[in-house]
């Protein structure tokens, strides 16, 4: 499961939807799932973008290291989100922030991996990391 389906999960949640005083019943109901859950995929896109810059500046572990921060920063505000508000403004700002990190690993990653895994199973390794993280 992807980090973009779990959100899908949580939005059908009765506590997440009392949380925000979400009807789902409404007719924007579903516009505004679709919202929550692709707003992730834009700071995916821009993360992937910035890769390049990052890891050629900082080297690939301290991308993947600054990324993994991100990740987390991102991750906290989404989770704490729903703690004295019920505006939907900190969710989307910590799924961008979440997206970022998440774009920046999956761009660094695989570059990281060819460049220390031994000749013989430099594919294989890459091949796997894939499969792993696409299919999971």
């Amino acid at each position: 499961m992807t980090v973009a389906n779990r959100i899908a999960g949580v939005l059908t949640m009765d506590a997440f939807q009392h949380s925000f005083n979400l009807n789902k019943d409404s007719k924007n109901f579903a516009n505004l799932q679709g919202n929550i859950v692709s707003v992730l995929q834009a700071g995916c896109f821009f993360g992937a973008m910035a890769s390049f810059y990052v890891s050629d500046t900082f080297g690939r572990k301290w991308a993947l290291i600054t990324a993994d921060i991100i990740f987390i920063i991102g991750s906290l505000i989404q989770t704490l989100c729903g703690i004295g508000t019920t505006s939907l403004a900190q969710l989307y700002v910590g799924r961008v922030i979440g997206g970022f990190g998440v774009g920046l690993i999956s761009a660094v990653v695989p570059t990281y991996i060819g460049e220390n895994a031994p000749r013989a199973i430099r594919g294989r390794c890459i091949g796997c990391m894939v499969c792993v993280v696409y299919t999971a």
